[in-house]
Parts: C-alpha cells; structure tokens; sequence
C-alpha cells in the first residue's frame, strides 16, 4: 500500500531535482523514493557500525581484548587503493598527499 508525503522544498533544489528527472527519463517520485531508501539503508549501515565501535570501546575500557576481523581485501576495494603495493608504499604515498598527520 502507497501513502502520499507532501514535502516542501526551495525552489533551487525542486529545478536540480527537475533536471535530472527530465535527463533519466524518470518521475520525481520515483527519485525521491529511491533517495530515501538509499539514506536509510545507509543509515542502518553508520547505526550498526556505531554500535561494534561502542562495544569495542566499552570493552576496552574495561581493560578486555578487542577482538575484531578485519576483511582487508575489502577496505582496499572501497578505498579504490591498487592491491599491488606494500603497506610500506600506501603510507609513502599518502604522506605525498599531506594525509599523514604527526
């Protein structure tokens, strides 16, 4: 079953909205729509990370071991960083960037 949500919004942010309806070929509703879930769906996403992070935390402040696996593969592939270069070179490189921080 649908509902109806009526929202206001600026009219700079209704013609962005307008423009990318008219280039895809879709309904502002269907993009509203589509924008919402992503934004939950993320939100769940930061909620469950919060909440190891606060076990972790409380755990450690306890004086307990944190035990965590790590998927390293995957954090490469989100980081978009090339699999081919030693632990040794990603801090080089990212000292170069200024991301290094004393």
């Amino acid at each position: 079953m649908s509902h109806v949500l009526t929202v206001k919004i600026p009219h700079p942010l209704l013609d962005r909205l307008e423009k990318v309806c008219s280039s895809e070929g879709r309904t502002k509703g269907a993009l509203v729509r589509e924008a919402i879930e992503s934004f939950l769906k993320g939100r769940k996403e930061i909620e469950g990370h919060l909440a190891k992070f606060r076990r972790a935390t409380e755990a450690m402040f306890k004086g307990k071991k944190v035990k965590a696996k790590v998927d390293w593969e995957k954090i490469y592939r989100e980081a978009h960083v090339p699999m081919d270069i030693t632990p040794e070179e990603e801090v080089r490189r990212g000292r170069l960037r200024g991301l290094y921080i004393k």
